[in-house]
């Protein structure tokens, strides 16, 4: 299942079996630069190496030891791309403000983060480090990540996830409810 929120034993209980992997993809996939999140019921090696095989096209793949991860992987990385869409349509905007072109604007802002992206992807150093090596003391970048961290930005990124995470509980509880009517 792909269905966020929906648990498995939901599942095993509309199928009847136990052979159930959940899998949490986010929209990269199609480009086989995704993130599929899974968690799987069977222990069986067959099972998860036929599970791998299918879905290792579409990028990185996380094993949740826990059907809970799934609900978290949702905030971080099922949505993931609509806030760096968000980001990107920020960039954008700022670009077409300073008056560069719409093309110019939208080229500007996604080689920003695919290359800022692919630099954090071949480095062993953290976002923070990363961060710190665009600074210059006194400089232009240094007095915007003031007012980005300023903002509260990483906290309301924190509240944006936790909110996400909660909604798919919450649509895991309200299937939950249905199929136990339907019993």
């Amino acid at each position: 299942s792909i269905a966020a929120g929906v648990k498995t034993k939901d599942i095993e209980k509309l199928l009847g079996q136990n052979r159930i992997c959940r899998v949490m993809p986010n929209t990269p996939v199609r480009e086989g630069l995704g993130v599929c999140g899974i968690f799987m019921v069977s222990k069986e090696e067959k099972d998860k190496e036929t599970v791998e095989a299918i879905l290792k096209p579409t990028g990185l793949l996380i094993w949740c030891t826990t059907e809970s991860m799934i609900d978290s992987l949702t905030a971080v990385s099922g949505s993931g791309p609509a806030y760096v869409f968000l980001f990107l349509a920020a960039l954008e905007k700022a670009a077409l403000e300073f008056g560069f072109t719409a093309q110019e604007a939208h080229d500007m802002a996604v080689y920003t983060v695919l290359g800022s992206s692919t630099l954090a992807l071949k480095s062993d150093e953290t976002f923070t480090s990363l961060c710190k090596k665009v600074q210059s003391k006194g400089g232009t970048t240094i007095e915007a990540t003031k007012v980005i961290e300023g903002s509260g930005f990483a906290d309301m990124m924190l509240r944006a996830m936790e909110a996400c995470r909660i909604r798919a509980i919450e649509l895991g509880d309200e299937f939950s409810k249905k199929v136990e009517k339907a019993e």
